[in-house]
């Protein structure tokens, strides 16, 4: 390739052009897109995630069932996070969870992110959080409303429930019990029979109380759908149907995290509350509309039974595990002392019954009559956690972790 005598960035890039163009150097054309796109694909084989923290096996038969033997956590996100919860797994394709990716809150920045392959990119953004960095205004607990399948949030710091929007502004669904304003709405889970819980408590961030007591509150399927409807009807963004929540039980002091049972007998809940910090279950009777109500103990339903069935109420309650004895094995392996601080919060499921609940160290997964099976100790404080395909997404303090899993959600 000739230089002119001139020389200049102008000639230069014109001496670059002609020398491409040439009949002889037009491989270069095709060379050079595919040797960026090999390198772009191939970036994720050849990347490794750093690894964190430990498993602890308690039950090697049943462990082995839920993660790998000789299975490591990995450390998938971390850059410019605060307090990453509320992970949920959102698939585009509802019969295809293949096609999703993660979702996840930061309290403290109010982003929505979405966990790529690679990175983690902003997804939504809510509402400045202002000059007060130590207020987490953002959203908590985030669920797919089945009707819509778009995203709800519990937004503690505008102590409402919601659901986000096409065009990213929210409809809000519930903000008040009784014309008394919400505490702050925390946890959201979809019931067997679609409707609508979620857990609200005041963490000294959300304004002034209005209501006397923290509360596990339910939502009617019917009131969601209607929402989801109306909102459709008048256009994004616009108000929707302010559903009446319904409480359930205001027993647990500052409910955080919730799941049903496998057989949809039991109803676990954590407490937050440094005064008491535990996991309490349920049992849950169901009205079959008849006027019986079924317990736990006489009466067998089957699960496309439970999804017709219009109400059901919580009873008996009484503890389930302890967080206690979990900080003391916390502190015992050596683990920061700020992990081991971390409270109960987060409630998961699997398909084989068996809970997943993080607290003090990280995630502990215990059977159903309160068995610890083993332990995800990530040295970190760990907020929450979410079932993908053939992974569990773990959040904490400015990070998100994920394990390889073989169980699956129930």
């Amino acid at each position: 390739m000739q230089r002119t005598k001139k020389g200049g960035a102008n000639d230069l890039k014109a001496d670059v052009l002609r020398w491409i163009m040439e009949p002889g150097q037009r491989w270069f054309l095709f060379f050079l897109p595919a040797l960026v796109a090999s390198m772009y694909f191939a970036r994720g084989f050849i990347y490794t995630w750093p690894t964190v923290g430990h498993v602890e096996t308690v039950d090697l038969k049943r462990m082995n069932e839920i993660f790998p033997a000789g299975e490591e956590m990995y450390l998938r996100a971390a850059k410019n996070l605060w307090k990453p919860d509320g992970p949920v797994w959102w698939a585009p394709n509802v019969d295809d969870p293949s096609s999703g990716k993660l979702f996840f809150s930061d309290r403290r920045s109010n982003f929505i992110f979405k966990l790529d392959n690679l990175a983690h990119t902003i997804y939504a953004r809510g509402d400045s959080c202002g000059d007060d960095h130590n207020r987490d205004c953002g959203s908590s607990g985030i669920a797919v409303d089945p009707y819509s399948n778009k995203l709800l949030l519990c937004e503690q710091g505008k102590r409402q429930l919601s659901r986000l929007e096409d065009d990213g502004r929210k409809t809000a669904l519930a903000t008040h019990y009784k014309g008394k304003k919400l505490n702050g709405p925390n946890g959201i889970l979809f019931a067997p029979n679609n409707d609508l819980l979620f857990l609200d408590y005041n963490d000294n961030q959300a304004g002034v109380q209005e209501l006397e007591f923290n509360g596990i509150f339910k939502v009617r399927g019917k009131a969601v759908k209607v929402s989801s409807k109306n909102a459709k009807k008048a256009g994004t963004g616009n108000p929707g149907h302010d559903a009446k929540p319904e409480l359930l039980s205001s027993s647990i002091s500052m409910p955080a995290g919730m799941a049903f049972s496998n057989d949809h007998k039991q109803f676990l809940v954590s407490n937050s509350d440094p005064k008491d910090e535990r996991w309490y279950i349920f049992d849950v009777e169901w009205d079959f509309g008849d006027g019986f109500h079924g317990s736990r103990k006489d009466l067998r339903i089957l699960s496309s039974e439970v999804t017709t069935l219009k109400d059901f109420s919580l009873t008996n309650m009484r503890e389930f595990a302890s967080a206690g004895n979990l900080r003391e094995e916390c502190l015992k392996r050596g683990l920061p002392q700020g992990s081991c601080s971390g409270k109960p919060s987060g409630v998961k499921v699997d398909s084989n019954g068996n809970f997943f609940l993080t607290g003090p160290g990280g995630v502990h997964v215990y059977d159903s009559d309160g068995n610890r099976i083993g332990s995800l100790w990530t040295g970190l404080v760990t907020s929450n956690l979410e079932f993908g395909p053939g992974s569990l997404f773990i959040t904490g303090d400015r990070a998100v972790i994920q394990i390889q899993c073989l169980t699956s959600p129930r």
